[in-house]
């Protein structure tokens, strides 16, 4: 089976209610992956459509919250039907609107990268890297200036989904830049929180990273193994 464009598009809208209710990260995490099976399976000229589809960013947006949420001990998440927020968490029995904020490389068209036209594999030579090590300050401190210019609920919370890698060769510097980011004034927020390559950084101090099994897995260190794979 391969559905056309509104097909997609149907599918898609249709899968969003159930991430309107309270849901773990685990099972977030675990329906977006059964989500993107069904579009690899029915719709097989769009399969890069979470990424790219307009119809997906909400999607995008409970994935950066779910990943974040299993990182921090968050127990719930959902998306917000009113936007603003995007969604929200609930901890401490509280229930904390979220925001979230892709940053990508200034000038990338993610749009342009994927389809039938587009080479498997690519080369990514080091001046590259270089470059986009380069970026990731600027690009982070203009997305957080950006959204600090909106008006949100009290107590909003922004979930940073800092999507620019260099294979590791500013990791300590880039870190560094991260806290700066999110460091000081930062209302009308009331936390900032950074998840870039597997870990996140909180305007707080905390550091949260993915090769630590939080304390709440216990032993069941194979559930934390599925959830810090791509989904």
């Amino acid at each position: 089976m391969s559905g056309d464009h509104a097909d997609l598009k149907a599918f898609l809208s249709s899968k969003r209610l159930w991430f309107h209710y309270w849901r773990s990260p685990f099972e977030v995490l675990s329906e977006l992956n059964s989500i993107q099976k069904s579009i690899d399976l029915s719709f097989a000229g769009f399969r890069d459509a979470f990424v790219t589809h307009r119809e997906a960013k909400q999607l995008r947006e409970i994935w950066v919250l779910a990943k974040c949420s299993a990182l921090m001990e968050i127990p719930q998440l959902k998306l917000s039907v009113e936007d603003p927020p995007d969604g929200y968490v609930k901890r401490d029995n509280r229930v904390v609107p979220a925001e979230v904020l892709e940053v990508l490389e200034p000038g990338r068209k993610r749009g342009l990268e994927y389809g039938p036209d587009v080479p498997a594999t690519r080369m990514d030579p080091a001046k590259d890297w270089i470059r986009r090590a380069d970026a990731i300050p600027g690009a982070l401190a203009e997305g957080i200036s950006r959204k600090r210019e909106k008006q949100y609920p009290l107590a909003t919370e922004l979930f940073v989904y800092l999507n620019i890698g260099e294979y590791g060769i500013r990791q300590e510097e880039i870190e560094q830049s991260i806290r700066s980011a999110i460091t000081g004034s930062i209302e009308p927020l009331t936390a900032i929180h950074v998840f870039w390559k597997g870990d996140v950084f909180s305007s707080d101090g905390r550091t949260f990273r993915s090769r630590v099994v939080p304390e709440y897995l216990g032993d069941d260190a194979s559930i934390w193994a599925s959830v810090m794979e791509e989904w």
